[in-house]
């Protein structure tokens, strides 16, 4: 998560006019609650709220584990890509797909919609 938020104030520090959109959970909580929690948690300063939007994700529910009792990897594998799409498709196509969860069946279809893909992961699917 550290990771994210070093690359949200990297990017918004370097492009004065870049505006991000940030795919998360609904159990993230609220916009300005994410933005605190990053910033108490890993003394990041300098979020401009103004210029991060959030798109909340309802097929989050396909990231979990529990959702697939067996084949749990593919599971969530194919289930990335439902979630992938709808990510694009709800956020439009960004510039750069960043990806620091480790959903790499998601790649493809950020690359097929036009964006430059990028990831930072420690644990991929």
């Amino acid at each position: 998560e550290r990771v994210l938020w070093c690359a949200v104030q990297a990017i918004l520090s370097a492009a004065p006019t870049a505006k991000l959109c940030i795919y998360a959970r609904r159990s993230s909580g609220e916009p300005a609650a994410i933005l605190g929690r990053a910033s108490e948690r890993f003394g990041i300063l300098e979020l401009d709220g103004s210029r991060i939007s959030f798109v909340f994700l309802a097929t989050e529910k396909l990231l979990d584990a529990e959702t697939f009792p067996r084949l749990t990897l593919l599971g969530q594998s194919l289930g990335s890509m439902v979630v992938g799409l709808e990510a694009l498709w709800r956020g439009g196509c960004p510039d750069v797909f960043f990806d620091t969860m480790g959903y790499a069946f998601t790649y493809p279809l950020a690359w097929a919609a036009g964006a430059t893909v990028a990831s930072y992961t420690h644990y991929p699917t």
